[in-house]
């Protein structure tokens, strides 16, 4: 179950525009800025994408989205946090 959520994430992320890395090499310690390239827009459309795939909302404030778009780890975290499928 771990993997299958771990891979959900992975392939959402993977399918962001304007990655500065290959899919195949995405690795938990990934800054999404800083080494992936992600800007604003792009983030506003993972969230977009995190929400429909695992199918819960997401409250910016209330649920500490700073802190969970750090890095593809902390991504990671946040949807296992939240996702109660």
């Amino acid at each position: 179950m771990e993997y299958d959520l771990t891979a959900r994430v992975l392939a959402e992320l993977a399918s962001m525009r304007g990655l500065l890395v290959e899919p195949d090499v995405l690795r938990p310690e990934h800054r999404l800025r800083e080494d992936l390239g992600l800007e604003s827009v792009t983030l506003i459309e993972l969230i977009v994408a995190i929400e429909d795939a695992f199918d819960f909302r997401v409250d910016p404030i209330s649920m500490n989205l700073e802190d969970a778009l750090v890095s593809v780890g902390s991504l990671v975290a946040f949807v296992r946090e939240h996702y109660s499928g």
